[in-house]
C-alpha cells in the first residue's frame, strides 16, 4: 500500500510526471526571455526606446484599455477599447495573408508533384529565383 502522500506510480507516470515535464520544460524559453527583458531594464543594456521595461508594457496595455466597458464591446472593437482593436486587427491581416497566400501554394505543391517545377535542375541546392511562366 502506499503512503498518504504518495500517488500510485501508474497514476504518476500517465499524469503526474509527463504533464508536469511538458509543463517546465514549455515554460524555460518564456521565464528566461522575461528574466532577461527584466535584467534589461534594471541594468539599462539596451535603451528603453528599443526595449521598454515590462511595466512599462504592462501599464501602457491598461492605459490603452481603460475606456473599454466590457468583453462584448472589446470583440465588438468598440473605438474605446484600443489595445483590443489593436490587437485584432493584427491578428485579422495575418490570417488573411495566410488565406491570400494558400492558392499560390497550393498550385506549386501541384506543379511539384506534377513534375513542371520552375526551376534550374539541380540536385545539390542551388540559389534561383522564381520564373513566372506566362
Amino acid at each position: 500500500m502506499s503512503s498518504p502522500g504518495r500517488f500510485p506510480l501508474g497514476l504518476q507516470r500517465r499524469i503526474g510526471r509527463q504533464r508536469l515535464r511538458r509543463i517546465v520544460l514549455g515554460a524555460i524559453p518564456f521565464v528566461a526571455l522575461a528574466t532577461l527583458w527584466q535584467m534589461n531594464a534594471l541594468y539599462g543594456w539596451l535603451a528603453p526606446i528599443h526595449v521598454p521595461p515590462p511595466a512599462a508594457v504592462w501599464n501602457a496595455i491598461f492605459a490603452l484599455q481603460e475606456g473599454c466597458p466590457g468583453v462584448i464591446d472589446a470583440l465588438r472593437q468598440s473605438p474605446s477599447c484600443l489595445f483590443t482593436n489593436h490587437a485584432l486587427s493584427s491578428m485579422g491581416r495575418v490570417i488573411s495573408v495566410d488565406y491570400e497566400s494558400l492558392p499560390a501554394l497550393v498550385s506549386r505543391a501541384g506543379s511539384s508533384l506534377a513534375g513542371t517545377t520552375t526551376g534550374p535542375p539541380c540536385g545539390a541546392p542551388c540559389r534561383w529565383s522564381t520564373v513566372i511562366v506566362a
